[in-house]
């Protein structure tokens, strides 16, 4: 399990990622548990530092992405 602090780290690179690969094509949950993180720690930071929830940042990936 990592911290709350590497999993928004690695969450980033998933996202980022997603611009040429789509990594955001699997639910959150499933995301924080390959990231090793609850869900409800991974969004304490995301919205803090985004102003959204992990569930709505993939909602808005997805969309603009149109997957």
């Amino acid at each position: 399990m990592c911290t709350s602090t590497t999993a928004y780290s690695r969450f980033a690179d998933l996202v980022l990622a997603g611009r040429n690969n789509a990594p955001a094509k699997g639910d959150y949950p499933s995301i924080c548990a390959s990231l090793g993180v609850r869900p409800e720690a991974l969004d304490r930071i995301l919205e803090r530092e985004l102003g959204m929830n992990g569930p709505e940042i993939l909602e808005c990936l997805q969309k603009l992405l149109n997957l």
